[in-house]
């Protein structure tokens, strides 16, 4: 008996194996529906293997994605240009005083007079300079963009300020055109903008930069937008505000 429970492992495995022997010899039918069960089973491992080989990297790209907001990453934009920060020319004026400045929250709001310093000196913001004018800067395609940057720069806090440069007039009567909330401040291209950004490349549109709340201006775009520059725009503007709101575990 005890031979018998030592060799019976081996016959078991060969009759599984080896059903030609004539041991238990299957039928053909169920035979093949052996397979079939055998080859489903093994679909279904790949499509779970696959499935957490996504999940692995889905985490993977998350984490890097954390860890370059966070600033524990190193991180050069492609598309955005860097202002070399140590020229005081580099620096962001704040709006003159005698300014006119018109905030629209919606296309059929009433403009309002606002306070745009009190909002550059609470943290960095994106200012998107267009004119009424500027055909790429009006295109459906870079409202979408527009709309895009807005909200995902919202969960993180940071305005976007749309900022019309050209005649309050000229804005005001083709409203259901614009990306809103706008504001309009007269020639804000060239009273906004640093002196050392305007040599650099003139005073055309759109114009696109990110001014701290010191006046420096880290980063600009002097293009449209596209899906990548939206995204290094959220990345950079995330980095810089962490700088003067650092997180707290």
């Amino acid at each position: 008996m005890g031979h018998f429970n030592r060799i019976s492992p081996i016959i078991l495995l060969c009759i599984l194996l080896f059903p030609a022997f004539g041991i238990c010899d299957p039928k053909p039918e169920e035979f093949q529906a052996q397979i079939y069960q055998l080859q489903s089973q093994m679909s279904l491992l790949q499509q779970k293997y696959k499935s957490a080989l996504m999940e692995r990297d889905q985490a993977q790209s998350t984490l890097k994605s954390t860890q370059t907001f966070l600033g524990q990453r190193p991180y050069s934009p492609k598309l955005l240009q860097a202002l070399n920060s140590s020229d005081k020319r580099s620096k962001s004026p704040l709006p003159k005083r005698k300014a006119k400045i018109r905030y629209l929250a919606t296309e059929s709001s009433d403009a309002q007079d606002m306070n745009l310093s009190e909002i550059m000196k609470k943290g960095p913001v994106l200012l998107a300079l267009w004119a009424t004018w500027c055909k790429p800067c009006v295109s459906p395609e870079e409202q979408a963009h527009l709309r895009d940057l807005k909200q995902r720069l919202s969960v993180y806090g940071i305005p976007l300020l749309s900022i019309g440069i050209d005649d309050w007039s000229k804005v005001n009567r083709s409203r259901e055109r614009w990306f809103y909330p706008l504001w309009h401040i007269k020639d804000a291209h060239m009273n906004l903008s640093p002196e050392r950004l305007i040599r650099e490349v003139g005073l055309g549109l759109p114009l696109f930069f990110l001014r701290l709340p010191d006046g420096t201006v880290p980063y600009y775009l002097a293009e449209t937008l596209s899906t990548a520059s939206v995204q290094e725009w959220v990345t950079v503007a995330v980095r810089e505000k962490l700088q003067y709101t650092p997180f707290k575990p």
